[in-house]
């Protein structure tokens, strides 16, 4: 089966239809089909944006991380450079949830790319940066030797209007019972009421 044009594409925008042609497509760019690759590429940089199209870009994000490829983690870590700085909290998270795709086929380029992040002046980027890191040391993606420079860069975080401060946290927590270092469940459980 031929893959369709963005014309048709655009037609089914918004349908069940328009979702199972992704699917099929990140599947076939998953698979080294070029041109499926490239199709979503081009679907990522045309006439859609965040601001007049979030539900196209986030379906078609997904895909594309989804296919796991080096051109796909290129584009995507493109895609957080330019995401607007004014984001709602969903899309950042949206984002740094879906580098996990990259933590099997492009470990090391996908951490190379986030801490890249990190030096944005957007600061949905840099939020995208430090979420993604974090996921991918909760998710046991960080090798041993990876995590002293981790900490000492998740120390320096101060702070973004992303809520980034709570996977951080718990970045730190991990990284701290990673080192023999006993940790408090206390901090674990603080706010929250329990039930006796």
């Amino acid at each position: 089966m031929p893959l369709p044009t963005l014309q048709e594409l655009e037609e089914l925008s918004g349908s069940y239809r328009f979702i199972l042609e992704l699917q099929r497509i990140s599947s076939l760019a998953q698979e080294g089909h070029e041109a499926a690759s490239q199709l979503l590429i081009t679907m990522l940089r045309g006439k859609h944006s965040w601001k007049n199209d979030s539900r196209w870009m986030a379906a078609t994000l997904n895909a594309l991380a989804r296919s796991g490829t080096p051109a796909a983690l290129k584009e995507v870590l493109e895609q957080c450079r330019q995401v607007p700085a004014d984001s709602p909290y969903g899309r950042v998270e949206l984002f740094s949830s879906l580098l996990l795709f990259f933590a099997d086929s492009c470990r090391q380029a996908a951490l190379d790319g986030l801490y890249h992040l990190l030096k944005e002046k957007n600061s949905a980027a840099r939020a995208i940066g430090f979420q993604a890191l974090c996921n991918f040391l909760l998710e046991g993606y960080v090798n041993t030797d990876e995590k002293p420079p981790l900490k000492e860069t998740l120390l320096k975080f101060d702070g973004d209007r992303f809520f980034t401060r709570n996977v951080v946290d718990l970045a730190l927590e991990e990284l701290s019972r990673g080192t023999g270092v006993p940790g408090d469940d206390a901090l674990l459980y603080d706010g929250i009421i329990v039930d006796s």
